[in-house]
């Protein structure tokens, strides 16, 4: 027998969802009642805390309920605070703690910290110390990988310009009904990439989807990547979505 067999998660659902009704009804939990930021510091040291550098043992479907709950529990520490409930307790601080928390995780993707970001009206220069890139409401369709630490934010862009432009050239030269389909689907969503979306393989959203660890996620992502940069720097043929 091996040691992950019978691994169902770090952190369930329950878990989470029972977090969040102690937040939510404080009067009605001894464990929030005389310690009403028990709640938050118990969501911080879950994010902290989480190992997500073992991203083949985290799935899409888990990671989605640690991040619900942290949105949904800085939107209630934010009306809490605004109330004045309890204000030396629940403190401005303890909002930035939570945010930073939130903002620092590895496991979150670039759309998921823009939400929080703006959440909190996080500053400029601040959303550059979480190493976020310019135009993260752009990465709508990249579910892993996000800005190296460190890279400069033109370089990023540069990259992510050659895989706008390489798979806007593959989409040019189709045919008219398929072109005019697909471009009507781009209008739904970010362009900001291009029609990265339709070179990276993912199963149908569904229980397969989210049952995808982040490693799988990441992997899919990064070989679409160089596809499309070996394409747009080297030449080759057509991906197979864009020969249909």
């Amino acid at each position: 027998m091996y040691p992950w067999e019978n691994f169902k998660g770090f952190v369930t659902k329950e878990e989470m969802v029972s977090l969040c009704k102690h937040a939510e009804c404080p009067t009605h939990s001894p464990f929030a009642l005389n310690c009403p930021e028990r709640v938050y510091e118990c969501l911080i040291s879950t994010l902290t805390k989480m190992p997500w550098y073992l991203a083949d043992r985290i799935t899409i479907k888990e990671r989605g309920y640690i991040y619900a709950t942290t949105e949904k529990m800085i939107t209630l520490l934010i009306t809490r605070i605004n109330k004045g409930e309890h204000p030396t307790r629940l403190t401005p601080l303890l909002l930035e703690r939570l945010a930073d928390a939130a903002m620092g995780c590895p496991g979150f993707t670039v759309m998921q910290k823009d939400n929080i970001s703006s959440l909190v009206n996080t500053a400029e220069y601040k959303l550059r110390d979480f190493h976020m890139p310019r135009f993260a409401d752009g990465w709508t369709h990249l579910h892993a990988l996000s800005a190296k630490p460190g890279v400069p934010l033109d370089v990023v862009e540069y990259y992510i310009a050659l895989i706008r432009e390489e798979t806007n050239r593959v989409v040019d030269r189709m045919s008219i009904q398929r072109k005019s389909m697909l471009q009507a689907q781009q209008a739904q969503t970010s362009d900001y990439w291009g029609f990265f979306w339709k070179e990276i393989i993912y199963p149908p959203v569904g229980p397969d989807f989210e049952n995808m660890t982040l490693a799988d996620l990441a992997n899919r992502e990064w070989a679409a990547v160089e596809r499309c940069l070996r394409r747009s720097l080297h030449g080759g043929n057509a991906p197979e979505w864009g020969a249909q």
